[in-house]
C-alpha cells in the first residue's frame, strides 16, 4: 500500500509493462502518476489542469476532469480536463522510460458549454473516436476525423460510462440510458429506462 495524502484516485488502470497508472483528484486538480507495482510509488506525475471553481461543488465533490479515464491498445491514456477538453496523454517516451506526456489535446468547447464540464469518456467498439459525457447531461461523440457533438438529457451525470458494439449506456441521476452514433456522428438515443431517485444526497 501507499499513502496519497488527501488524493482521491478514482481511476486505476494497468498498462502492457504491469504498471499502475492513475488518475488522482487533489484540491488544486487532478494529477496522474505511473506507479510502480512493487513499490507503490510513483515513477511519474503529471499535473492536469486545475479546478476551474466554477462548478459549485467542494474539490473533495468535484469529478469534473479528475475521476475517470481510459487507456488504449498503445498505453495511451485519454483524460477529461476541467477546461472542457480530452489530453492525450502518452505513458512512456522513446526510451521507454516511465515518462507521461500531453501529446495533443481534443477541443470539445464546442460540444461542452463554459458552464458544465468533462465527467467521464469511453472508447467506442471500432476504436474510431471517443464518447464523453458531461456533469450537466450531455453525450458527445468525437472520432477520428470528424468533429465533436453532443446532445442533451437534461439530467446531471456522475458516474462513468460503458460501451459495447451497439452503443454506449448512460446512468443519469433519473434514468439509464443507449445511445448510439447516429447521422453526421450526432449521437442518438435508442432507449431510456427511469427508475426512483430518492433524492437524498450521500454524505
Amino acid at each position: 500500500s501507499s499513502w496519497f495524502g488527501i488524493k482521491e484516485c478514482a481511476t486505476l488502470a494497468f498498462d502492457s509493462r504491469a504498471r499502475m497508472i492513475a488518475l488522482c483528484g487533489a484540491v488544486a486538480g487532478p494529477v496522474m502518476h505511473i506507479i510502480d507495482p512493487e513499490s507503490m510509488d510513483p515513477v511519474d506525475s503529471l499535473e492536469l489542469p486545475g479546478r476551474t471553481g466554477t462548478t459549485g461543488k467542494k474539490p473533495w465533490e468535484d469529478l469534473c476532469g479528475g475521476a475517470y479515464f481510459y487507456l488504449d491498445d498503445e498505453d495511451t491514456a485519454f483524460v477529461g480536463t476541467t477546461v472542457r477538453t480530452i489530453a492525450v496523454v502518452s505513458t512512456s517516451d522513446a526510451r521507454d522510460d516511465p515518462e507521461l506526456t500531453i501529446e495533443r489535446t481534443i477541443d470539445l468547447k464546442s460540444a461542452v458549454p463554459k458552464d458544465d464540464c468533462v465527467i467521464a469518456l469511453m472508447p467506442d467498439w471500432n476504436g474510431d473516436g471517443t464518447w464523453f459525457v458531461s456533469r450537466h447531461g450531455r453525450v458527445g461523440h468525437v472520432g477520428s476525423s470528424t468533429a465533436p457533438s453532443a446532445i442533451s438529457l437534461g439530467e446531471d451525470i456522475s458516474n462513468s460510462v460503458s460501451v459495447d458494439k451497439d452503443g454506449l449506456y448512460v446512468v443519469t441521476d433519473g434514468a439509464f440510458y443507449k445511445l448510439a452514433v447516429g447521422v453526421a456522428g450526432m449521437p442518438k438515443v435508442l432507449w431510456r429506462t427511469a427508475y426512483t431517485n430518492s433524492g437524498v444526497d450521500k454524505s
